[in-house]
């Protein structure tokens, strides 16, 4: 009797202790720190522009509890906190983001694989695959980041990635009846740092 009593009770610890031994496997996650930034930059028929954001959220967990590993990132942007300098402009970026509809900007983390690092300057790049989500529209992109890891423990990461508004069904915005008009192609760039 004694024994079937000892017996359930280990089971019982193996089965309490579990989630926690898994929480530990995935890893740490760290949050998007207020100085984080996006640009976005385009062309039109009369000049480039360029738009800037410092309002994200988001996240990211890091295992390093054997070969670096990153498990989970998402980034939110608020589509109404992107901002260009010029009201008219925002207005019509607003518009052709459907930001009554649809107000954020997602980005979700699908496979991420480090493909090289430097241990000495706490460097490394990393290949990623991720779901970007715009004017309710998604589509898998693949980017190559640099990373870094700061003498506080956080993580910066840095990248760029070129899109066609047209494959998020996005028409660039146009003006002075369609006489000035947007070019299909942005580029996007970040500065991110996630700290714990």
């Amino acid at each position: 009797m004694k024994f079937m009593k000892y017996t359930i009770a280990a089971l019982l610890l193996v089965v309490l202790a579990a989630p926690r031994i898994n929480a530990q496997d995935n890893g740490q996650t760290y949050k998007l720190k207020e100085d984080s930034k996006m640009m976005v930059y385009g062309t039109s028929t009369i000049h480039d522009w360029e738009v800037e954001t410092s309002d994200l959220q988001g996240s990211v967990t890091i295992n390093t509890n054997s070969d670096m590993q990153i498990t989970d990132a998402s980034i939110t942007v608020p589509v109404e906190k992107m901002e260009s300098g010029k009201g008219g402009m925002d207005k019509k970026m607003y518009g052709a983001l459907d930001k009554k509809k649809h107000p954020n900007i997602t980005y979700k983390l699908t496979n991420a694989s480090i493909d090289s690092m430097d241990t000495d300057a706490q460097t490394f790049k990393v290949n990623t695959t991720g779901d970007l989500t715009i004017a309710g529209t998604t589509r898998s992109i693949e980017m190559t980041l640099d990373g870094k890891k700061a003498a506080d423990g956080s993580y910066g990461f840095t990248g760029s990635k070129t899109i066609n508004m047209t494959d998020y069904k996005v028409d660039p915005p146009s003006a002075v009846f369609g006489t000035i008009k947007s070019g299909e192609e942005v580029t996007i760039k970040f500065d991110l740092t996630f700290t714990k």
